[in-house]
């Protein structure tokens, strides 16, 4: 969690078939698509495929770093729960408290977690939720990521290349562009009840968000990461 990577998608480009875009932002833009037989999925494009500098010298930015390290914290967090139920703090006041219900979620966490359910068997009783804790036995219903993949420039639609919106020159001169793979979401009605459970995920685990955007929301589901901080 401390360095958290994401995989490569196990997809090959070479099976892509582009079926439509969905939209496009400040970061890339978005395709579904399917593999072969298997989808749809959404597939992120980001305009830069290298670090760019940010207005009044603040450091390079690169969404495409800052949402696989996002995507790989919540993949990991998935796997997590459906081993077994992590214990956290239901209403984090600071960002500690935040930062260690993100720590449950871990090798160590978890391994802590059940030292602290054995030692309660030995001494003859079965532990339970402390008070102002929470046993999360099942994920939200985030879209899940499949991992990043890398295409040639002239592999992209059109579209890509006529909506784009980097003008860096190292950027425009490089033929490498980088996707981020997610299971699609269709449009459709606003569910308030899988939407709240998302925020609530969210602020419990410590992610900052940008201001809300009905585009970036489908059916109550998070669809663009790159608003998670």
């Amino acid at each position: 969690f401390k360095y958290p990577v994401l995989r490569r998608c196990r997809f090959e480009p070479e099976t892509i078939n582009w079926r439509a875009m969905v939209g496009y932002g400040s970061e890339g833009c978005v395709f579904r698509v399917r593999f072969g037989s298997e989808g749809p999925f959404a597939v992120k494009i980001f305009w830069h495929s290298v670090p760019h500098p940010t207005p009044g010298g603040k450091g390079p930015s690169w969404p495409l770093r800052d949402e696989c390290k996002t995507a790989a914290v919540l993949e990991k967090m998935r796997w997590a729960v459906a081993d077994e139920p992590i214990t956290i703090r239901r209403d984090p006041s600071t960002p500690a408290e935040a930062l260690r219900n993100v720590w449950a979620f871990s090798a160590e966490g978890r391994a802590h977690q059940k030292n602290k359910e054995e030692r309660k068997k030995r001494e003859g009783g079965e532990r339970e939720a402390s008070e102002g804790e929470m046993s999360m036995s099942s994920f939200p219903d985030i879209p899940k990521c499949h991992g990043w993949m890398k295409f040639k420039l002239g592999e992209i639609p059109l579209p890509y290349r006529t909506y784009q919106r980097c003008t860096d020159p190292v950027d425009l001169a490089l033929q490498d562009r980088y996707a981020i793979v997610y299971d699609y979401v269709p449009s459709g009605k606003m569910d308030v009840e899988i939407a709240q459970a998302q925020l609530d995920f969210f602020y419990r685990t410590g992610f900052a968000q940008m201001p809300y955007r009905e585009s970036n929301w489908r059916r109550g589901r998070l669809v663009d990461f790159g608003d998670l901080l």
